[in-house]
This record gives C-alpha cells, structure tokens and sequence, in this order.
C-alpha cells in the first residue's frame, strides 16, 4: 500500500495535490503545458502504479496547465526508433503505462482543459470526461508523424467511436473539436475554461458522497472490458507499431 506523502513530490511533471480524497494531477512542462518526453513515458507508469497503491485516494482528477492537456511531444532521436532495445523499452512502458491506469480503483475523471493531441488516451480511458469549448482531440504522432497508432489508440478509439470512424479518424488525422467529441461520446460536458476545475471538482464531490465501496466496485467493474481488450491487444499493437518504424525510418526505408 502506497501512502500519499511517499510519492506526492515525486513526478517533477505531474504536481500532486489531495483534499477529502479527492487526488488532481496536472500534468505540466516547466509550468506551461505538458510537451511529451522522456520524464513523463518513463514516470507516468509509476505515477499511475502509485496513485492505484493508495487507499486514501477515492476519486482522480486528471488535467493539464494553461489552455491545454497534451499538445506536442519533444522531438526523439531517429536512430532510436530504428532501434530494437528501443522498442523493448517502449513495449514496456506502454504496456505498464495504459494497464497502470486502468488499475486505479476509484473513478477517474478528465478534465480537459485544451487541445490532446498527444497520447489523447490518458484523457479517454477515464470514467468522466469534461472539457474546455477550446479543446480538441486528435492523434497526432502516429500516422500523421509517420508512426502506427499500437499504443492503446487501435483499442480505445474503435471501442469508443466504432470501427468505420474511428479509422477514419486515425487514417486521416482528423481533429475533432469539442463539440464533435461530446457528439461522439468522447467527451460528456463542455464547460468555460474558468469553471473547468469547479465542475470536475464538484462531479468529484457528487461520487465522494457515495459509498466507497460501491464507487471502487463500479469503477473496477467499468474498467475490466477495456483492461481485457488492453491484455489482448496493447502489445501487439506495439509490436506492429515497432516493426513498421524500423522499416520506414531505416536508411532507405519508405520514404516520410
């Protein structure tokens, strides 16, 4: 069992506050909003480990700084991606990364506070999404950046979206807005930027008042569908994801 004053300073890139149980996160880069690099994949698995080891946390905020959520991801070396122990390493992290937050026993709730156009996932495989009118959802390092969507996009999108649109949404590299999203069902409110943390504070407030262990039952048993599908799936989306950046980015490769 994890204890809250053990890993509340520990992620540099995910600031930790609790009150009443209720535990935000705010994922940010030097105070401004969260760029996608190595501090993050390779803390975010344990972040999440940590968070689900404590009994003290009974419901999860999670948002980013300023007007965004994920926006963009620093830029990695080519001759990693082209790199098997690259690759084992990122199977790992992307496995434990997804399986860890899925494995937190309280609801989760998203506040999305702008555009996700990194790992939009985080966001999706929450139990409550709200966002901002200003953000948007797309994937944008995968087929747009020349990468295959294996690291838990080929599972949550089809599941949330359907099949024929979420394709089309990765294959073309669609961004959808706000209103689109809450259309689709990605998203279940759109609120003012100002009023984003009051709102996800006070739906957080509204399940608190519940009983815990129904609140913990209802979340694991919401959660096991898509942890089956993630089991069965995550890791050879990131094998495919792999063996297809190897042959395009390779000197002589397909072309970018």
């Amino acid at each position: 069992m994890a204890r809250f004053e053990d890993y509340r300073d520990r992620y540099p890139t995910a600031p930790l506050e609790r009150q009443d149980g209720v535990l935000t996160v705010r994922f940010h880069t030097d105070g401004g909003p969260l760029v996608w690099a190595a501090p993050s994949w390779e803390s975010f698995p344990h972040l999440f480990h940590d968070i689900a080891a404590d009994d003290g946390n009974h419901v999860v905020i999670l948002t980013g700084t300023g007007a965004a959520f994920i926006p963009e991801r620093a830029p990695s070396p080519q001759r990693r991606v082209v790199d098997a122990a690259f690759w084992t390493g990122a199977w790992r992290r992307g496995t434990t990364l997804l399986m860890n937050l899925l494995d937190i026993p309280c609801p989760v709730i998203t506040a999305l506070s702008g555009p996700a156009h990194i790992h939009p996932e985080l966001a999706l495989l929450s139990d409550i999404v709200i966002a901002t009118p200003e953000a948007t959802i797309r994937d944008s390092p995968h087929l747009p950046g020349g990468m295959v969507p294996g690291d838990g996009m080929h599972v949550i999108m089809p599941m949330l979206m359907g099949k024929l649109r979420a394709s089309y949404f990765m294959l073309t590299g669609q961004t959808l807005s706000a209103e689109e999203c809450k259309a689709l069902g990605l998203v279940n409110e759109i609120v003012p930027a100002a009023q984003l943390m009051d709102r996800a504070r006070a739906l957080a407030a509204v399940i608190r008042a519940m009983p815990l262990n129904n609140v913990r039952a209802t979340r694991i048993l919401l959660a096991h569908q898509v942890k089956a599908e993630m089991h069965n799936l995550l890791g050879f989306g990131l094998a495919m994801e792999g063996v297809a950046a190897i042959d395009h980015f390779r000197p002589g490769g397909d072309p970018a």
